[in-house]
C-alpha cells in the first residue's frame, strides 16, 4: 500500500508534510489518514475506491512553487498586558482573531483536544478563542476544516486560518484560487513533533492521573526560561524549567520531528501566507528600548492583506519596524530547515521501550567542552538580558 501512495501523491514520501490536503480534495473519499509507526499522519489510498483522477498529486503543496514574497518586519504587543499573558508570544494572534470575530467572521487554529492530542477547529466566540491560544509544539489534525474553510469563504464569511506554513499551503492548494476574505498566518516553525511521542510522554508524567490543564509556556514570570507546566485533577501540579524538559529538549535537539521538517519546502521568503509570527527572540539585542519580559511577536508581513490587517488592530499594539536582519539574528528557522539527528532513527527504535524521557537524556548528552561553550553562551546572554532590564528599572 505505502510503494503505491509514493507513486500516486510523492516520488518520494519524506516530503509529504501531512497537510491533508488530497485527503480533502479527492472526490470519491479514497484517501484515510493514517498514523505511520513513528506517529505522524499520512495519506493512505482505498485502491477499490481511486478513480485515478491524480487530483491528489495535483493538489500537493510540496509539488508547487512558492512565489517569492516581499517581506515586513515589526516587534509587535499587546498594549493590554492582561490579555497578552493568555497568549504565547505578544498576543498578536489574539488581537487579530478577536477583529475576525467582532466582524462576524470564523477563526481555524490548533486545539488540544480532551485527551490533549492537537487537531484543528473552528471558533466564531470570543469565549471559545481561548482554546486557540498558547504553543502547542505538535503536529495537528487538519481533519475536515479545509472544506469548512470553503464552505464559509464562499458565503463571503470573513475567515483566519493558522497553522504552519505548509498546512496554510495546504489549504491554499486546495482552495485553488485567493479569496479577499481569507487571511492566512502561520506560526514560524521549528519543526513539529510526533503526536504518538507526545502522546507517550505526557502517559509518563501523569503516572496515571488526569490531565485537566497544560500550558507548554508559563509566562507568568516572564517568557526567559517559562515554565512547563501540568495541572491534575487530584490538585497536583508539575512545574519544570523550560530548559530542563526533556520532552522540549528532545524537540530542540529535533530528535523525533516530521521527516519533511528536515527539507521545508516553505522557508525564507517562499512563505504562503498574508502573515508569519512567532517570538522575537534576540530582540534586546538589537534594541533594548522596546518591550519587557512579557513576551514580545515578531510578525512578518507578506502580503498587503497582512499589512492591512496589522493596521486595523494597530490602536491595540506597539509596534515598531525592524530589518529581516534583526528577525533573523536569533530565529534561523526563518530561513533555513533544522538539520536532521544521526541518532533519529535510534530514538524511535527505543522510546516506547525505555521512555521518552531517558531515551532524550541519553540521546542529547554532550562532552565537556560542548558543554561549557553552552553555559559561557548562555552567560552572556543572560548578562545582556540583566543589563536591559537594569536599565529599564533605571528608566522608569
Amino acid at each position: 500500500m505505502r510503494n503505491k501512495i509514493k507513486v500516486e501523491i510523492l516520488r518520494d514520501m519524506s516530503f509529504c508534510c501531512g497537510c491533508y490536503a488530497c485527503y480533502s480534495i479527492c472526490p470519491v473519499d479514497a484517501i484515510q489518514m493514517k498514523q505511520n509507526e513513528e506517529g505522524f499522519i499520512y495519506p493512505c489510498i482505498n485502491e477499490k475506491k481511486c478513480i485515478h483522477c491524480n487530483q491528489c498529486k495535483k493538489v500537493c503543496p510540496i509539488t508547487q512553487e512558492q512565489k517569492p514574497s516581499k517581506t515586513k518586519v515589526y516587534a509587535c504587543y499587546d498594549k493590554q498586558l492582561n490579555r497578552r499573558m493568555e497568549s504565547a508570544s505578544g498576543g498578536v494572534f489574539a488581537l487579530i482573531a478577536e477583529y475576525v470575530i467582532k466582524n462576524h467572521g470564523m477563526v481555524v487554529g490548533a486545539a488540544f483536544t480532551d485527551n490533549f492530542s492537537v487537531e484543528h477547529i473552528s471558533v466564531d466566540t470570543i469565549q471559545d478563542l481561548k482554546k486557540l491560544k498558547g504553543s502547542k509544539y505538535v503536529q495537528s489534525a487538519i481533519g475536515e476544516q479545509y472544506k469548512i474553510v470553503k464552505q464559509e469563504l464562499e458565503k463571503d464569511r470573513l475567515v483566519l486560518f493558522s497553522g504552519t506554513a505548509c498546512q496554510v499551503a495546504g489549504l491554499k492548494s486546495f482552495l485553488k484560487k485567493e479569496f479577499d476574505n481569507l487571511i492566512c498566518m502561520d506560526v514560524i516553525c521549528h519543526g513539529v513533533p510526533s503526536p504518538k511521542v507526545w502522546k507517550k510522554y505526557l502517559e509518563e508524567i501523569s503516572e496515571g492521573k488526569k490531565i485537566k490543564r497544560i500550558k507548554i509556556r508559563n509566562k507568568e514570570n516572564g517568557i526567559q526560561n517559562a515554565p512547563f507546566k501540568i495541572w491534575f485533577d487530584d490538585g497536583s501540579v508539575f512545574v519544570q524549567k523550560y530548559e530542563d524538559n526533556l520532552f522540549l529538549k528532545g524537540f530542540i535537539h529535533n530528535l523525533y520531528l516530521r521527516q519533511s521538517c528536515y527539507q521545508c519546502a516553505f522557508k525564507g521568503n517562499r512563505a504562503p501566507s498574508d502573515i508569519s509570527i512567532g517570538d522575537f527572540w534576540g530582540l534586546e539585542i538589537v534594541d533594548s528600548q522596546f518591550g519587557d519580559k512579557f513576551g514580545i511577536s515578531l510578525v512578518m508581513t507578506h502580503t498587503q492583506k497582512g499589512e492591512q490587517i496589522i493596521e486595523k488592530i494597530s490602536t491595540s499594539l506597539e509596534k515598531k519596524a525592524f530589518s529581516e536582519k534583526d528577525a533573523l539574528r536569533e530565529n534561523p528557522c526563518i530561513e533555513k530547515s533544522v538539520n536532521k539527528p544521526v541518532n533519529r532513527n535510534l530514538f524511535f527504535q527505543s522510546y516506547e521501550k525505555c521512555g521518552v524521557e531517558k531515551t532524550v537524556m541519553k540521546l542529547t548528552k554532550v562532552c565537556l567542552a560542548k558543554r561549557i561553550k553552552i553555559f559561557i553562551t548562555k552567560l552572556r546572554y543572560d548578562i545582556k538580558y540583566k543589563i536591559y532590564l537594569c536599565w529599564r528599572k533605571i528608566k522608569k
